[in-house]
């Protein structure tokens, strides 16, 4: 096997990812392939891990002039034969990315079920609205709003990146793009975000211990208490502020 080659069986997770990138404590990390058994691209080599603490020290890019900073410590690459792009950003509309994944037909995917029903649905709703006040695809291309709004995320959310799209020229380009925006800041951030715990609710285990039931019901009561109090508050309002209504938050959050 080549230096740097490193394969993983399908179980192995990414701390054991970054266990096998280990070289040595003092030691400079490299990037090293990883194949992952039973996938082609996979198979193919096309599949990196970097540990992105190798990069530490080098200078940033700039955006706007601000110095733009790495979030992730380590990521998924594909070599697509012109560039190694991240496969976690890869694509944002979710059919291509069930295609992409190779699970668009997977049974009992509850997130594809119901993410494609909320596609589908925001996209009949876009394609309405779309083609309602553009009666053809020259007004999308003249459309300066439009244009700049584009551009903008263009340039500060896709960072430039060349496969993103820079412009729209079709009605049907715009309503998959606005499609992707609605769903990305909606649905899917709720699938990623919402999978958490009640605030004031705490596993048996937590909730039974004989140090910990007395706060956590007199927490509990205080909050149906807030509850109470907002919910009264609303009554009298023509546009209620409910945002932090207790019942409606969540322990922590998942990203």
């Amino acid at each position: 096997m080549e230096p740097g080659l490193v394969k993983l069986s399908a179980a192995e997770t990414g701390a054991q990812a970054r266990a096998l990138l280990e070289t040595g404590s003092n030691e400079k990390r490299t990037p090293a392939k990883v194949i992952f058994p039973g996938k082609d691209q996979a198979k193919s080599g096309n599949i990196y891990v970097v540990d992105y603490e190798l990069l530490d020290g080098l200078p940033t890019g700039t955006i706007g002039g601000r110095p733009q900073y790495l979030a992730a410590p380590i990521v998924l690459l594909q070599d697509t034969q012109k560039e190694l792009k991240p496969i976690a950003i890869q694509s944002l509309c979710l059919p291509d990315n069930l295609k992409h994944r190779g699970v668009e037909n997977l049974a009992n995917y509850h997130y594809k079920d119901d993410g494609m029903d909320i596609w589908d649905a925001i996209y009949k709703f876009v394609s309405e609205v779309v083609y309602e006040y553009y009666t053809d695809d020259s007004k999308i291309q003249t459309d300066k709003e439009l244009k700049h709004l584009v551009s903008k995320i263009y340039d500060y959310g896709f960072l430039q990146k060349p496969d993103c799209p820079q412009t729209l020229k079709t009605r049907e380009e715009a309503i998959k793009y606005i499609t992707m925006i609605m769903f990305t800041c909606s649905a899917q951030h709720a699938s990623v975000n919402n999978g958490q715990v009640p605030l004031g609710k705490y596993p048996e285990v937590v909730a039974f211990d004989k140090r910990m039931r007395g706060p956590i019901e007199r927490f509990q009561k205080r909050l149906k208490e807030i509850e109470k109090k907002i919910e009264k508050r609303s009554t009298l309002k023509d546009f209620p502020y409910e945002y932090l209504h207790p019942a409606h938050m969540e322990n922590s959050i998942t990203i």
